[in-house]
């Protein structure tokens, strides 16, 4: 098999919303965390807390490094499908209460559960990769993964064209979209 032959097949079958699923999980973490630190001067602007503002980014960062223990070590009983649906519900209610946020210690709650939500998928979806796809797609898939963490540039552009609400409701409604696609047709449900 030739090698785009060998990247066609990562796109074939089944394997496609496997792909899509995996990377929207890390797409979500990666695109939050430049959203998030680009859209920090606006969100200040708007709700003010100047003095926090580097706890926005401490606190996201610390509950994903908690969230990999947690998929590391999950509950007896849950299946990664359970996994990658909890990491999208705490995902999109952090959004939801970043959205919503009148004040910054509300916003720094919301940061704490997103980054909690991201962190669980994004070890999920790394995790995964050796269950979901057969030995020779392994490098492909985890390579395809690794280009998603480009999110710097869509932070940066859309920072320019939207409020950071819109953006907030944009990133709570992909990870609903991500967690009900994951829910009903791809993740397997054996650890």
């Amino acid at each position: 098999m030739g090698v785009l032959a060998e990247w066609k097949s990562l796109f074939l079958g089944g394997n496609f919303s496997k792909i899509v699923v995996l990377g929207g999980g890390i797409a979500l973490h990666a695109i939050n965390i430049f959203v998030g630190s680009t859209l920090m001067p606006s969100i200040v602007k708007d709700i003010g807390g100047v003095d926090l503002l580097a706890w926005n980014t401490t606190l996201y960062i610390v509950a994903s490094i908690l969230a990999s223990v947690f998929v590391a070590h999950h509950p007896a009983g849950l299946g990664p499908r359970q996994v990658y649906a909890i990491g999208a519900a705490s995902f999109a209610i952090g959004s939801l209460l970043c959205g919503t946020a009148l004040h910054m210690e509300s916003m720094l709650l919301g940061r704490f559960v997103q980054g909690f939500g991201a962190g669980i998928l994004v070890a999920i979806s790394y995790s995964m990769v050796r269950a979901l796809f057969i030995e020779s797609l392994w490098p492909r898939a985890l390579a395809l993964m690794s280009v998603v963490w480009g999110g710097d540039f869509i932070g940066t552009r859309n920072r320019r064209s939207h409020g950071c609400r819109r953006i907030m409701a944009a990133l709570f409604l992909d990870t609903s979209a991500c967690g009900v696609f994951s829910l009903f047709h791809c993740m397997v449900s054996t650890a």
